[in-house]
């Protein structure tokens, strides 16, 4: 049975954990993980690498993140059997955190012993980390209709009575087995191990606030589109210049009820075009006047392919397209007579 104070501070961390992750409705994924690293009798390190057989967190426990405990507790006796307790994080490698849980298990002793076998295990860890369960009071009150009675008893009335609510918490569940590494050099205890379980993703970041646009909705035959790109997001993005006109941008016609790349550059890749926080870049269609601006009529649209950056400039795994409202290019006006001579 778990004390008062231990009851608190499991409350506490569960609410710490659930306001920094934000917690999706997707089924639980395979997390599966090398780790090594650093366990002390008060602090808990490790470095994780993904297990590419089973792994499916890739997306936000990329390759680098840590598991990390900063009030760990390993409490191991003479014979080198023990226990352990913390309440571990998940990093990214650029400080995020994306899951986190209570850690708790034995020290010495191993699951892997063959029938009658021994036991003990010394310098081996094996444990579990969950998300303990979440009380949040009292939920909606449910009214009950008043029971008649006879004799001398009072009738009962109706009463409103609370329930208690009960949410539909993350899937956190993770095998934790380590084993200390003897030959290690280093002056603080070194371990390596894995970590299997089950994880409710955090629910993806909403799309970037990337726009797109035409500066006009009807265009001669003849004139060239000016693209307007907006970048309202609060991290910087990047567009490959390989698409129309051999820019960042990609512009289709309506076709047969399906969107076809307008022309197209013939190169196969392209300069990265950065586009900083908040601001707006043109681009125009195309970009040089010795290039013939003269497109087919018909209904069309600009798209951009791009790319968010981290905090280092690296591109994020997932990229993402903005689409711009439709536009038109419209036929030869019939009033005008070109005279050839």
């Amino acid at each position: 049975m778990k004390s008062g104070v231990a009851k608190t501070l499991y409350a506490v961390v569960t609410a710490l954990v659930l306001s920094a992750v934000t917690v999706s409705a997707l089924p639980p994924v395979v997390l599966s993980k090398d780790a090594s690293g650093v366990i002390t009798n008060t602090n808990l390190s490790l470095l994780l690498k993904v297990n590419p057989s089973s792994d499916a967190t890739q997306r936000f426990i990329p390759d680098g993140s840590k598991l990390v405990s900063d009030n760990f507790v390993l409490k191991i006796d003479d014979r080198g059997l023990g226990t352990f307790r913390g309440f571990v994080k998940f990093v990214t490698p650029d400080g995020k955190v994306v899951l986190g849980g209570v850690l708790e298990g034995v020290a010495g002793l191993t699951v892997r012993r063959e029938d009658g076998g021994d036991s003990r295990y010394p310098g081996h860890l094996v444990g579990i980390i969950h998300l303990p369960p979440v009380n949040t009071g009292s939920g909606p009150k449910i009214t009950t209709t008043p029971v008649p009675t006879t004799g001398s008893d009072k009738a009962l009335s109706a009463t409103d009575s609370p329930v208690p609510n009960v949410v539909e918490e993350p899937v956190c569940e993770i095998i934790f087995m380590m084993d200390l590494m003897a030959q290690s050099a280093s002056p603080v205890p070194m371990y390596r191990g894995h970590l299997d379980g089950l994880v409710t993703p955090p629910a993806p970041p909403p799309p970037p606030k990337v726009m797109i646009r035409s500066d006009r909705l009807q265009y001669p035959p003849d004139a060239p589109v000016m693209a307007i790109i907006e970048n309202g997001d609060t991290r910087a993005i990047q567009g490959h210049a390989f698409y129309s006109y051999c820019t960042i941008v990609r512009m289709e016609r309506l076709e047969a009820e399906a969107w076809k790349p307008y022309a197209m550059c013939l190169l196969t890749g392209g300069p990265a075009v950065v586009i900083k926080p908040g601001e707006r870049k043109t681009v125009l269609l195309p970009p040089d006047a010795t290039v013939p601006a003269v497109k087919d009529p018909g209904t069309y649209r600009l798209t951009l392919a791009f790319e968010v950056l981290d905090s280092a400039g690296t591109p994020l795994p997932d990229p993402h397209v903005a689409v711009s409202p439709p536009f038109q290019v419209l036929g030869p006006d019939p009033g005008r007579v070109v005279v050839a001579s």
